[in-house]
């Protein structure tokens, strides 16, 4: 990175203070370099920004020009939705005139990317953030912090010059709130009191008197949008995914292209491992916003639960540009890059959980599993045994203990390991097929022949993969 360009920033979580703190050298650089074009200081910037819920709790990064520059309107075209890059004007600032005041065209002198996902993005979309990108690429996912650009080129410039005031016009000061398909207007008062009472009984978790005002409700006026919201809501804070579902649906017969309904049933299909649903709902959002992270990591999870192992461990990648993933999304995706080839980068993965939590048995477990796919069973059996002895009735881990005993040669214990695991569930489709690999490496054919024959019942799918594999040296 070029010296004397970025200046840190600390994202500071709690809610009551600025979202930032910063090191003497950003104050000072601010004072020195853009409080005087700014017209506040660093603080009141962040006093200001948090005033008007400028800056989402995420990593952000801001680019400050060394000018103000005719961009705007090419800015808003390629930033999806607002929140991926906010433009700021600063003699907006001085003068307390919006940018979005109808009929004023206003340049940028500064820019709030959201994620260093969103800036590699814009950098693939705009020669005015190549050169930043080649400059911040190395940057943490989680950092934050000021960066002073260099000025746009002239001849680029130049070349955005004609379509400048129509796309700013077009974009100023939309959210894309079109692509929501919703009535956005402020209902009667009488419906605004109803939702109020709706909504103070499902905080005080009063939930049956709040469905039946909001059935009510809906009964009545079948066009309040919020109502359908709400009575989904309630659905999902009581844990009842289904019901959810169906007021969603009834909600979008009437709001066909409500994305925000997408939202909330793409969840609710996560939570009931739907993959197929939750993947549709997530296509429609990801027509208004494939750069937001929220949708990033619920798309990766969605991939790895379909078994799309190659486009999970791509998201998974693409979520951690906008900071860091929690332990759950780092176990999927070290899983998946074990099942596309890339074992060592899962070790590593694993590796570095286990140091941050020696007590995860789902940790110890697939270092284990791994390990034994990759030839080292002896180390992967200390693993197993780690795992099983935390958990002693989850029947993934005996599939794996009894996945490292048949690559050790043990196969009369890996025949009872994978019994073990299929006593606890009778339609474990690993242990399956694991068992059969075992019964044949072992010539026991009239164990084979059974439980061929059960298998073809119940998972018929693991009884054709394992005719294809038997002979060879299978890794997972």
């Amino acid at each position: 990175m070029t010296a004397g360009k970025w200046f840190e920033l600390k994202r500071e979580r709690d809610p009551d203070r600025l979202p930032y703190n910063w090191p003497e050298a950003t104050r000072r650089m601010w004072k020195e370099q853009v409080k005087k074009r700014a017209g506040l200081g660093l603080r009141k910037t962040m006093e200001k920004l948090k005033g008007v819920r400028q800056i989402d709790p995420t990593p952000a990064i801001f680019i400050v020009f060394p000018g103000d520059y005719a961009m705007s309107g090419h800015l808003a075209s390629i930033r999806k939705v607002r929140e991926n890059l906010q433009m700021i004007n600063f003699e907006c600032w001085r003068t307390g005139v919006p940018m979005a005041t109808p009929g004023r065209y206003f340049n940028t002198d500064m820019v709030i990317v959201w994620t260093k996902f969103v800036l590699r993005k814009l950098a693939e979309q705009s020669p005015l953030f190549a050169p930043i990108w080649a400059d911040l690429r190395d940057l943490p996912a989680d950092a934050c912090g000021i960066y002073l650009a260099d000025a746009p080129r002239p001849a680029w410039l130049a070349s955005i010059r004609a379509d400048e005031e129509r796309l700013f016009a077009a974009f100023r000061d939309t959210r894309n709130l079109d692509m929501i398909g919703l009535d956005l207007r402020r209902p009667d008062e009488e419906i605004v009191k109803q939702l109020d009472r709706a909504m103070d009984l499902l905080m005080a978790e009063k939930f049956e008197e709040a469905d039946a005002l909001l059935k009510d409700l809906l009964a009545r006026r079948p066009d309040v949008w919020r109502g359908y919201w709400d009575l989904a809501r309630s659905a999902l804070w009581q844990g009842d995914h289904r019901r959810a579902l169906a007021v969603i649906r009834l909600a979008q017969r009437r709001y066909p292209d409500a994305l925000n309904f997408d939202r909330m049933a793409a969840e609710c299909a996560i939570r009931l491992q739907d993959w197929a649903l939750a993947e549709r709902h997530l296509k429609r959002l990801w027509g208004l916003n494939p750069w937001d992270p929220n949708l990033l990591v619920r798309y990766a999870g969605v991939a790895f639960g379909q078994n799309d192992y190659v486009l999970a461990a791509k998201l998974y990648e693409d979520c951690m540009e906008c900071g860091p993933l929690s332990v759950s999304a780092r176990i999927d995706y070290g899983a998946a890059l074990s099942k596309i080839g890339r074992s060592r980068e899962a070790v590593e993965l694993f590796k570095m959980l286990e140091k941050e939590d020696p007590a995860n048995p789902v940790v110890l477990n697939n270092i284990g599993f791994i390990l034994a796919s990759e030839g080292q069973p002896t180390e992967a059996l200390e693993y197993c045994l780690r795992a099983l002895e935390m958990e002693p009735k989850r029947e993934s881990f005996w599939d794996s203990m009894g996945f490292v005993q048949m690559k050790s040669g043990d196969y009369r214990e890996a025949a009872r390991s994978f019994l073990t695991a299929v006593e606890l569930n009778p339609t474990f489709p690993d242990a399956w097929r694991h068992l059969l690999h075992v019964y044949h490496k072992e010539g026991r054919t009239d164990r084979l022949a059974g439980v061929k024959s059960y298998v073809a019942r119940i998972l018929p799918d693991q009884l054709a993969r394992f005719e294809r594999e038997q002979g060879a040296e299978i890794a997972d």
